[in-house]
């Protein structure tokens, strides 16, 4: 429990937003955090959302990526477990945190949108990490 709160708290801090700018012009980038350890869920411990604004074609094109963080003693092959958790809980219908952008280009209308889910294939690269001691 303490460790899942040392890691609330670091992760807390992290939030916010900015502008990044190219010779194209600039996007937005925002991070946000959910403690999923609050629910009692807890599979993971905690999302970073990392949320992109770009323009594309004259339209701001969104993009949201969750980075999953589970605080576990135990290794990696015990946070496995919980992202195991996490990955069914989607395919039930909890909230999908991962939203990619589509963008169809269309010869002389334009404007319609639609929301759709899919089941995609995602490789999850898993790094053990020790969080710094001071915050």
């Amino acid at each position: 429990m303490k460790d899942e709160h040392k890691l609330d708290l670091a992760l807390h801090k992290l939030r916010g937003q900015s502008e990044a700018v190219f010779s194209w012009g600039s996007c937005e980038i925002a991070l946000d955090h959910i403690n999923l350890s609050a629910g009692g869920r807890g599979s993971p411990d905690s999302l970073l959302l990392v949320k992109l604004k770009l323009p594309l074609f004259n339209e701001k094109v969104s993009v949201q990526i969750p980075i999953l963080i589970e605080a576990e003693k135990a290794g990696i092959d015990a946070a496995i477990q919980d992202l195991d958790k996490f990955t069914q809980r989607s395919l039930q219908g909890e909230p999908s945190y991962l939203s990619l952008p589509m963008l169809v280009v269309t010869g002389s209308t334009a404007g319609k949108t639609k929301s759709e889910f899919r089941n995609i294939k995602a490789r999850f690269e898993i790094k053990e990490v020790v969080l710094p001691a001071r915050l």
